[in-house]
This record gives C-alpha cells, structure tokens and sequence, in this order.
C-alpha cells in the first residue's frame, strides 16, 4: 500500500509544496515538488525541477499538483520520462467540472497512458470544489468517478495496454 499526502515540505532554507509518496512501512519513499507553482504559491514555495516517478509493483507513477495538470508541457515531460500513470492531486472550483475533466482527458489520450485525479469532494477552507476525483484510461475516456459534496471513493482496475 501506498499513501500520497501533500504538505508543505522543507528542503534546506525553502518550503515546497509537495507530494509525499509513503511506502507501506511508513516510510517517505519519495517526494514530488510542484513544478508550476502559480499566485501566492510563487512567493512561498520554491518550484520543482523535474518529473518524479514512483514504482508501485512495476508501474511507473508520475507525480503532479494542480496547475501541473493544466499545462500539457508537463504531462509530456512526465510521460517522456517513463511513466505509465499520471497522478494528479488537485482542486478544481466548483462550475468547473468541464474544465478538470478536459485536463484529465486530454492528459490521458495525448500520451497514451492512464491518467488518476484525486481531489477534495465538498467544500475546504470556504473553497466550494468539484469533487470528482476519477480515472482515465489511455485513450481518455472516463473509467470512474466520484461525485462531488459527499464521501465517495472512484476505483478502478488499470490493465497495461489498454486502449
């Protein structure tokens, strides 16, 4: 089993903000920094410089946070650099569903791999979301999806070479 938490982590005198990847021991096996940190977040967190890859039972995982998932530069590198799974933490504003579903989709069917959207389903810190979090196969068509303003769970079985 497998854990991705995001935080706000310390690397030396900066702060990233981050995706901690724990191992089933507990363990941090891995941290991803947000590449395209975007508004406030440039003023506290410092970005990341290069794709992370995780394995997970000879699945190579690449990492992303939020506005990573709306420009197609970053999915491309990630892909280039070997992953199978494109796994995005994020939030979406409620109304914008289309928009997050577009991004996952595009994500997906552009370079042929799955593409994994976990994100908050109700409101969180006065922020109304889109819930939704889901699963697109490597032709971005949707596979799951859970709604929004309640507890909900997307799952899913991913097949190498599906398409």
């Amino acid at each position: 089993m497998f854990a991705v938490v995001g935080a706000a982590a310390p690397d030396g005198d900066d702060l990233l903000l981050a995706s901690l990847v724990f191992g089933d021991d507990g363990e941090v096996v891995n941290t991803y920094a947000k590449k395209h940190p975007h508004g406030q977040e440039r003023e506290l967190f410092r970005a990341g410089e290069k794709p992370t890859l995780v394995d997970v039972d000879g699945w190579a995982l690449g990492m992303a946070i939020c506005r990573d998932a709306a420009l197609p530069e970053h999915a491309a590198e990630v892909f280039g650099a070997g992953a199978d799974v494109y796994v995005v933490s994020a939030l979406y504003e409620a109304g914008t569903e289309r928009r997050r579903d577009d991004h996952l989709r595009a994500r997906s069917a552009d370079h042929g791999g799955w593409a994994v959207l976990a994100t908050h389903g109700d409101e969180t810190g006065g922020y109304r979301t889109t819930g939704g979090s889901g699963v697109w196969d490597p032709a971005g068509r949707l596979v799951a999806q859970a709604g929004a303003g309640v507890p909900d769970l997307a799952v899913a079985t991913l097949h190498p070479g599906t398409v």
